[in-house]
């Protein structure tokens, strides 16, 4: 009976260790740490899709289409855009971090592209249309614009969709 005591004393010693083992960056625990994958200044020209797996469910990384949208460490906005053929990272442009007021928003114009929308109103906050492709953009005042983009991401409309404009 006590060799069973000893053999279960020992175990549960052993599997404690385990948990506590030290995370090499932040000397803490690895209980109490929320492990963080490379930022957006590790995407590069050639990626692809399985290369920045680790982006997927981060919330610094918004994926649309074969577009991703994130902001660098220097707090300015990215897109990378996937070839739809080669699904490989094949243009990135990063633009200044703007908080557009609900002015900018008619800047934008049809047929641009969603280079030259991020490039003036920055990255978008969601998509929650089915079937079209459409992304919604903050503004400064907390309005929110919906602009609809064709197959090509160039703009076909820009309207207000929040409450207060509906």
């Amino acid at each position: 009976m006590r060799k069973l005591w000893i053999l279960v004393l020992i175990t549960v010693l052993s599997l404690s260790a385990c948990t506590l083992k030290k995370s090499p960056e932040s000397g803490q625990s690895g209980a109490d740490t929320v492990p963080e994958g490379p930022g957006a200044d590790a995407i590069r020209l050639g990626m692809t899709y399985d290369d920045i797996a680790w982006t997927d469910g981060d919330p610094r990384f918004q994926q649309y289409f074969n577009y991703l949208f994130c902001e660098t460490s220097d707090g300015k906005n990215m897109v990378a855009e996937f070839g739809r053929e080669s699904q490989i990272i094949e243009k990135i442009e990063v633009f200044p971090a703007v908080q557009p007021e609900s002015e900018a928003f008619s800047a934008i114009q049809e047929g641009m592209n969603l280079f030259d929308v991020v490039e003036k109103v920055g990255i978008p906050t969601d998509s929650v249309t089915f079937g079209l492709a459409t992304l919604n953009f903050d503004s400064a005042d907390g309005s929110v614009f919906r602009i609809t983009f064709d197959s090509h991401m160039c703009v076909i409309d820009v309207c207000r969709a929040d409450a207060a404009g509906a």
